[in-house]
């Protein structure tokens, strides 16, 4: 017991000096040698930028603003494209100061929390790899600009560590009015042992999921026709800055253009399709090895580690195939974690080490190539061509492994609930 306590004490102390780390890096504009920081028109540096833009937009909404068309209120005029709760924000102006800290000092501090109690490091090794993935790109990205994509993370720790349905929905329904991606968390759902709950539960999850979207309906449209001004189309400019399946052909596009050889609009085609038919070829040859009922990984939805694993994977496969996404969505990665690290000692299951190894590496590796890239080859396009390729091939690869885990999952509870 008394081992325990002082382990607890342990992280919780660690936490506290990786979190005081960052924020003295942040504010002291240490990290600029490799995170891009957003600017005014002064040029001057605006720390936790995105998380200035949600409440700076909220101002905006309450003077009657149309956000869509000229948010003036944002340091860089960006158009809003989240979802209108966050323009509801009570008493915004009356406690700016506290809303412009508490966010993103919160959510820094319980992310970092998260990661190190679930990682448990004892070793030097594992206190240095935690130390690595804090002060990596995605992660710092995300503190720096504080950006909402934490919050729906630790929303998604939440639902998957709660067991009453009403909650699980509320958390839910909550996640997706920020951003609408996150309904596809309510995959969880099928967690529950009866037909006839699942049905239930599916169907009031429905009722009210539909009654969001029919809300926001004209906030979906909007935020639609400025698509082309939030999301980034090309790699040229932001570079290993992007998580989406068309990192490789917009790649092999950019390449093509630069060279002055062959066709650019080709050279994206073949390479999406190469891509399509490696996944394709994937899943047919998983298919083949469960008909052996061999799994890559079975999920027990009863534990914490493993419905975070689900809800995360959804997460990542739905962002990287429908979205251009900044690598601050990346941190999604950092809910596969727990469940590795606690299995990755387990059993014979190479998959599992797999991915936990690819998770560190993509991390870990490609910060310091970032790194290496804007302090020492910043002119160089063939050291950003081959950090981008890098980058692409390790994200391919993940998702993956990520699709194939999600279809034996799904495979394996229709088999179960209606005993094919």
């Amino acid at each position: 017991m008394k081992k325990k306590v002082f382990s607890n004490n342990f992280i919780l102390i660690y936490s506290l000096i990786l979190f005081f780390f960052v924020i003295s890096f942040i504010y002291n504009d240490l990290t600029h040698f490799y995170i891009n920081p957003i600017t005014d028109k002064f040029e001057n540096f605006i720390i936790f930028g995105d998380w200035t833009y949600v409440i700076d937009s909220a101002i905006c909404h309450k003077k009657g603003a149309d956000l869509f068309i000229n948010n003036n209120c944002d340091v860089t005029n960006r158009p809003y494209h989240y979802g209108s709760i966050l323009l509801f924000l009570p008493f915004i102006e009356k406690f700016y100061n506290f809303y412009y800290l508490f966010f993103p000092l919160v959510s820094c501090f319980l992310v970092i929390s998260f990661l190190t109690y679930y990682f448990k490091p004892q070793k030097i090794k594992d206190f240095f790899i935690v130390f690595l993935l804090v002060a990596s790109t995605p992660l710092m990205l995300s503190f720096e600009r504080a950006n909402i994509e934490l919050l729906i993370f630790l929303i998604l720790i939440l639902i998957s560590y709660v067991r009453k349905t009403y909650v699980i929905h509320s958390l839910i329904l909550l996640a997706t009015s920020m951003k609408f991606y996150p309904f596809v968390s309510s995959i969880i759902l099928i967690s529950k042992k009866k037909n006839i709950t699942l049905f239930l539960n599916i169907l009031i999850f429905g009722i009210l999921l539909f009654s969001i979207f029919y809300i926001e309906r004209d906030n979906l449209i909007k935020i639609y026709s400025i698509n082309e001004t939030i999301q980034p189309q090309s790699v040229d400019r932001v570079g290993m800055y992007l998580f989406s399946f068309q990192l490789l052909p917009r790649l092999a596009e950019s390449i093509s253009l630069h060279l002055k050889q062959f066709n650019a609009d080709y050279c994206y085609i073949v390479i999406s399709l190469l891509l399509m038919i490696t996944f394709f070829y994937s899943i047919v040859k998983n298919v083949s090895w469960n008909s052996k009922k061999v799994y890559l990984i079975n999920l027990d939805l009863d534990k914490f580690e493993d419905r975070l694993f689900l809800i995360s994977s959804v997460m990542l496969i739905t962002i990287y195939f429908t979205t251009m996404s900044y690598l601050y969505k990346e941190i999604y990665f950092l809910g596969l974690l727990p469940f590795l690290k606690k299995n990755f000692f387990k059993g014979r299951n190479i998959y599992i080490k797999l991915i936990y190894k690819l998770v560190l590496l993509k991390f870990i590796l490609l910060t310091f190539l970032w790194i290496i890239q804007t302090t020492l080859f910043s002119t160089s396009v063939f050291i950003k061509g081959f950090n981008i390729l890098t980058k692409g091939i390790i994200d391919n690869i993940l998702i993956i492994f990520l699709v194939l885990v999600l279809i034996d999952f799904l495979k394996e509870n229709i088999k179960l609930r209606f005993k094919f």
